[in-house]
């Protein structure tokens, strides 16, 4: 047996070997069920290990005679298993010894993983779809605007958690297969357009709580007589974009003219909602009070009656919001259709893995 010291050693080159079964068992990297937070932060006081590829953050070293990283895991596939991997305090791991630990604590779910990557392609192939480098493209650089912590990379984060990028982007080529085939069986009705409504409003904030009740009726009074004024303005003809980027304090929408895009009812607060939704296109509301302030509202367009790219626009956003109930049945689906017989862990293909968060839908 390994002595205490040197298991800090093995697990770490656990998960470098973990990559190397990929290369080593297919030309195509296998996906996981186990997906990063890309917001979760790692601890910063952690180093990366020798083996890991620097962040795009961490400066770069002078060039040196050291083989690659590359080089040396190709040594290692081609490697004995009494070959030394490595040493610690004088003590030798071998490549036996490290496969070992590896077989023991990953393989039943590197398995699974590589289970679920090819259940995925497969039923894709049946489907008639596929999966792009331009899908997997569009949806790191989603990742990386949306998910990345500011002044963190994502290929930093990866290096942190000891996940390689090409093995990132295999778990995001399956996801996308799977949003793929749910695309397939979801559907936008009459009556899902029928609860959208694109619009624009204009708000006066008012203080809610943190003052008291005379300065709260105060403000509020002069909330109120500061959105009737911007409002007899827009009726003398002034556009209703240019008061919202004058007067309004949304700062989300501001800049935007005031737009809110397209938004269904019970997005909003209920008096927004109810008085929104009565509203017909180019039509603005009388000022409205709700816990935020006072809001002028104008309706540009109804759900009902979208069509060209506006209907696009809403078909997609109606779908992702399904989608995300009927990508846990895919999985379930293609699973159970696929006949999956796996004899290093028998009970783990009885059931689909839960999908990853944020992984479609709401």
């Amino acid at each position: 047996m390994l002595s205490k010291k040197l298991v800090a050693v093995v697990i770490l080159l656990v998960f470098v070997a973990a990559s190397v079964l990929y290369c080593a068992t297919t030309t195509t990297k296998p996906t996981t069920t186990t997906k990063p937070t890309a917001t979760t932060k790692p601890t910063t006081t952690t180093k990366p290990t020798t083996t890991a590829k620097p962040s795009t953050t961490t400066p770069a070293e002078p060039a040196t005679d050291k083989p690659t990283q590359e080089a040396n895991l190709k040594k290692f596939k081609a490697a004995s298993d009494s070959a030394v991997v490595a040493i610690v305090g004088g003590e030798k791991i071998t490549k036996g010894q490290m496969m070992g630990v590896l077989y023991d604590w990953m393989m039943p779910l590197t398995l699974d993983e590589y289970i679920n990557y090819k259940v995925v392609e497969q039923a894709l192939k049946k489907e008639g779809l596929k999966v792009t480098d331009a899908d997997i493209n569009a949806k790191v650089a989603e990742i990386k605007k949306n998910q990345v912590p500011p002044g963190e990379t994502l290929d930093g984060l990866l290096q942190r958690m000891k996940w390689p990028m090409a093995r990132f982007r295999a778990y995001l080529a399956t996801q996308i297969g799977v949003e793929k085939i749910a695309d397939k069986r979801t559907t936008a009705t009459e009556a899902d357009y029928a609860d959208y409504i694109k619009a624009k409003h204009i708000l006066v904030k008012t203080a809610s709580y943190g003052i008291s009740e005379e300065e709260k009726t105060k403000q509020d009074a002069e909330a109120k007589a500061e959105i009737e004024k911007i409002a007899a303005e827009i009726k003398a003809g002034k556009k209703f974009d240019d008061a919202a980027k004058e007067y309004s304090d949304d700062p989300g929408t501001k800049d935007k003219g005031g737009s809110l895009g397209w938004f269904r009812k019970g997005e909003m607060v209920p008096e927004f909602t109810d008085a929104a939704f009565k509203l017909k296109p180019g039509e603005m509301s009388e000022p409205v009070r709700t816990f935020y302030g006072y809001h002028l509202i104008l309706v540009e367009q109804l759900g009902k009656d979208a069509t060209g790219t506006d209907k696009a626009e809403l078909t997609k956003m109606i779908k992702e919001r399904k989608r995300g109930p009927i990508m846990r049945q895919v999985m379930e689906d293609i699973r159970k259709a696929a006949n999956i017989k796996n004899y290093i862990s028998p009970t783990l293909p009885e059931s689909a893995p839960p999908m990853p968060a944020g992984a479609g839908g709401e």
